[in-house]
């Protein structure tokens, strides 16, 4: 069958385990590429997921630890957590020892509004042409 071709089963894994949350699996995904051409499409797929959890993260805790941060976001090593934290994410403070991050809340009683849907949307997009690009 043409679902058990590396080339058509790796999107069809990708869209499941986003399907049903398993941001890990697709994480871990992007080391086991099928083919090389899957690595931009990675790239970007692997900055959305990122991007959800780091949201996630905002909402549900007022602060975390690097270490935890890190591994929640599969990152290799602390200083990358922290050059995404600086790109994306400046309203985050590190605090001086480097070890914690505290996420700026909003006053209470405020839920937040504001879900970067539109970057979602263009990921989506971006996604959903490269999908149909490989297959």
């Amino acid at each position: 069958m043409c679902s058990q071709h590396p080339f058509i089963a790796f999107p069809i894994k990708l869209e499941q385990w986003l399907m049903v949350g398993s941001y890990d699996l697709v994480l871990s995904a992007s080391s086991a590429l099928p083919h090389p051409l899957y690595g931009h499409f990675m790239g970007e797929l692997v900055q959305a997921v990122r991007e959800n959890i780091a949201e996630c993260c905002e909402v549900s805790y007022n602060r975390m630890s690097l270490e935890k941060a890190g591994r929640m976001m599969m990152f290799q090593a602390t200083p990358d957590l922290l050059r995404y934290i600086e790109e994306f994410h400046s309203d985050w403070v590190v605090d001086a020892k480097g070890e914690t991050i505290e996420f700026m809340q909003e006053s209470p009683g405020l839920k937040k509004e504001d879900v970067r849907s539109d970057a979602i949307i263009q990921r989506a997009l971006a996604y959903a042409n490269e999908l149909e690009r490989i297959v």
